[in-house]
């Protein structure tokens, strides 16, 4: 596995060799708040999947050593590929490329289709500037509201159904929310039909 600071978090590149099954090796993501605990993102599902039979990454997929590189909206991920599947040492390793949306790793979508999903936070210390989504809302909607420490609404965003990496929330009450910076606060998320990436504005204590 190859990890690297995150965010607020570690991630790492888990290279899952596929022994007694076809011999194939794939990449899975897992996460760490701490580089002492990890754990798998979706165990079984891979991050970079492998190519279609006789591909150029057909057989074993190994990650890059260093962290991704961010190219303007999106992740870049160099990683080597072989059509080889993991039988000893005589196959070939090409340079490869894959990419994914900013903070685009994972997300979060509802259970079911016909139920909504609904995320509150810890609470989290205010930097000082706007609250921003990464998201995909196309097809669906999300609203946001603003909550302070104990958990009493302070204010509602307007509704989100668009696809967006750095959109700002726009309050309801119409306000620009401003806050001593370290404040304590928490952001209730509730959407139907889309995928939660992230959010700034807010951070870990």
């Amino acid at each position: 596995m190859t990890a690297f600071p995150y965010g607020n978090v570690y991630l790492g590149l888990l290279m899952m060799y596929h022994l007694g099954r076809d011999n194939r090796v794939d990449c899975e993501l897992t996460w760490s708040p701490d580089t002492i605990r990890w754990e798998r993102v979706e165990p079984g599902r891979p991050l970079i999947p492998l190519g279609p039979a006789r591909s150029y990454d057909a057989g074993c997929i190994y990650a890059q050593a260093g962290p991704p590189l961010l190219d303007g909206e999106r992740i870049a991920l160099y990683y080597g590929g072989s059509e080889a599947v993991h039988r000893g040492w005589k196959r070939h390793c090409l340079l490869c490329r894959a990419t994914l949306r900013k903070d685009g790793f994972a997300g979060l979508e509802p259970l079911a289709a016909d139920q909504p999903a609904r995320l509150t936070t810890r609470p989290l210390r205010w930097t000082g500037g706007a609250v921003c989504v990464n998201a995909d809302f196309c097809g669906g909607s999300m609203r946001v509201a603003l909550l302070d420490a104990a958990g009493t609404v302070l204010d509602e965003s307007r509704p989100i159904a668009e696809d967006a990496t750095d959109l700002a929330l726009r309050w309801t009450s119409g306000r620009a929310w401003t806050a001593s910076r370290g404040t304590l606060l928490r952001l209730r998320f509730e959407w139907r039909a889309g995928r939660l990436y992230s959010f700034t504005g807010l951070e870990l204590p």
